[in-house]
């Protein structure tokens, strides 16, 4: 009786240290210093200025992301240059994330619906003539982020684009989808 025990005590005991031994052999280092510099130049590189590109990647370090992961996310940035208000959003989601402590995959995925809600949004302000596009594709993405679906915008600013009377258009655009 007193192996049995013994052995179930064991058993037990092996049975939940497993997932611990599991993790650590799992997980990948965090970045070296070295590589948070690197990290750093990369954040820079894809167009934030020293100060925000150290804050983020002293964060992505403290967050446990490691040196790969953070190159992900500076190649997102760096793919979404061409787009201020976009990489501004991408910028704000990465700070969210961080703060709620999101997983670097989950980030990720974060990063490009950001980033194909701008797209998006950038494509259908510029069927809308004529006026601010930049301002209305902000609009847009916001609508979209706040839960109007892609294909509902779409066919408001076809509905719009269609309009004879074009005076006024981005005004109009502007309270349809704020409304929206």
């Amino acid at each position: 009786k007193s192996m049995r025990n013994g052995l179930l005590l064991g058993i037990m005991l092996f049975w939940l240290a497993a997932p611990l031994y599991a993790q650590d052999e799992l997980s990948e280092p965090v970045m070296t210093p070295p590589q948070q510099q690197a990290l750093v130049k990369q954040l820079m590189q894809a167009g934030l200025d020293e100060t925000a590109a150290t804050d983020m990647g002293n964060a992505l370090a403290a967050a446990r992301f490691n040196a790969g992961q953070g190159s992900r996310i500076c190649r997102q940035l760096r793919d979404a240059a061409d787009d201020r208000p976009g990489q501004g959003a991408m910028i704000s989601k990465v700070h969210e994330g961080l703060a709620k402590q999101v997983g670097p995959e989950a980030m990720l995925h974060a990063l490009a619906r950001v980033r194909e809600r701008h797209g998006l949004a950038k494509e259908l302000a510029r069927d809308v003539p004529p006026g601010n596009s930049a301002g209305l594709s902000g609009v847009i993405a916001d609508a979209l982020s706040s839960g109007l679906r892609p294909e509902d915008a779409k066919q408001l600013t076809q509905g719009l684009f269609s309009r004879e009377n074009q005076q006024g258009m981005q005004q109009l655009a502007m309270e349809t989808m704020i409304a929206a």
